[in-house]
């Protein structure tokens, strides 16, 4: 969408509000702000009233697309005895990867050089997962759309439901998945529910990540009318993953045009994951998939040869509704308690690092930073290209 018309439709916007748009704090209607005040829920309907802290819009990419052939570059341990986690990678200005953890700062530019003591004990908590949002959620910006977004999730009595609200200043335009809890529980749909985070998508779109722990969720139904009994949605039919069926994340593609719609999607068998998106629109989650749906990747296999489990690394295509890959990476030889995985992902052009954690005792390195195991909870890395 040009810029002329992105302004001509957040005018527009603003002249159908004088009509019935709902103001900041107010609440009818499906969003239902009233029901959840009565349930004793915290009202979430908030419009931008501190500066967004994304940004959603997409650069365009190139065309067509460059196929995968991913491959590894450098995998390796960082640590010392006791643990280590590395909790940041990224991107330098130059393209050397930088992960940082407890007391250390590693850096790969064809071979590695670590500042501090990575040796230093970590006894902080470490989850493989991106942090809550919570309510009234992120607030993110879409230049192409005119609309502001919050993304995160409300508790609603005794249910936890998901918040993805569009806006143009305090005037809320659209909700998907809000519906009234009583409506909610009526319908025993009472599994928690929750938005994680938003990105832009090519073609002016927005992919969205949430999270339900189970089957009976709103998730799995019309994200606006919960009356639409045995509602299968035509953007789930021919995807990875149809529906929850269980504990399960849901990536879905957002078109936020005419009051926003899910376009495409799919449900997956495993909880959210950081995830970071390439040139093309492509997704990569720092976990391995699986599907209850069965067919082709519907459980990792071990396409780059670490032979061991606990990390991954997984890649939805632009629809957000087929896996291209799925794959396990992970060493062997942990104790009972050992964990690996991976909490941090970046991506620059072509090359991918994820950085965790991990407990083996043998893994399968490539121009590693230390020539073994330090013992305990080691910082994990992971550096691929991806074609």
């Amino acid at each position: 969408m040009s810029a002329r018309l992105s302004r001509w439709a957040w005018a527009w916007s603003l002249a159908i509000c004088a009509a019935g748009c709902v103001p900041s704090g107010g609440g009818s209607g499906a969003d239902a702000d009233d029901d959840d005040r009565r349930d004793g829920a915290v009202s979430a309907d908030q419009g931008p009233s501190e500066p967004a802290a994304c940004a959603l819009d997409f650069d365009a990419q190139p065309d067509p697309a460059i196929p995968l052939s991913v491959s590894v570059v450098s995998a390796t341990w960082i640590g010392g005895a006791g643990d280590q986690f590395v909790r940041s990678i990224e991107f330098d200005a130059g393209g050397a990867v930088i992960a940082r953890g407890a007391g250390f700062e590693a850096r790969f530019d064809g071979g590695w050089r670590i500042d501090g003591d990575p040796a230093t004990h970590d006894d902080a908590a470490w989850r493989p997962r991106p942090p809550l949002p919570g309510n009234p959620g992120t607030l993110c910006s879409h230049g192409a759309s005119g609309l502001d977004f919050r993304v995160g999730y409300r508790q609603a009595g005794n249910v936890q439901l998901p918040i993805f609200r569009a806006f143009v200043g305090e005037m809320r335009q659209w909700t998907l998945w809000g519906h009234a809890v009583a409506d909610v529980q009526d319908r025993n749909l009472g599994a928690d529910s929750r938005c994680y985070r938003a990105w832009g998508m090519p073609g002016d779109l927005i992919g969205v990540q949430c999270w339900t722990d189970g089957g009976n969720s709103v998730l799995a139904k019309d994200p606006r009318d919960l009356d639409r009994v045995g509602f299968t949605p035509s953007w789930s039919r021919e995807n990875y993953q149809r529906s929850a069926g269980g504990m399960a994340s849901l990536y879905a593609l957002v078109d936020p045009r005419d009051g926003g719609a899910v376009v495409s999607g799919t449900f997956v068998a495993a909880h959210v994951a950081p995830l970071a998106v390439d040139l093309f629109g492509r997704v990569y989650l720092a976990g391995a998939l699986s599907s209850r749906d069965g067919g082709p990747l519907s459980e990792a296999d071990d396409a780059l040869g670490f032979g061991g489990r606990g990390g991954g690394l997984a890649v939805l295509d632009e629809s957000l509704s087929a896996v291209l890959f799925n794959t396990a990476i992970g060493g062997t030889g942990c104790g009972e308690d050992g964990r690996q995985g991976f909490g941090a992902i970046a991506i620059r052009g072509g090359r991918l690092a994820l950085g965790g954690t991990t407990c083996a005792a043998e893994l399968a390195t490539t121009l590693p930073a230390q020539a073994g195991p330090g013992g305990g909870q080691d910082g994990f890395v992971v550096i691929l290209d991806l074609w």
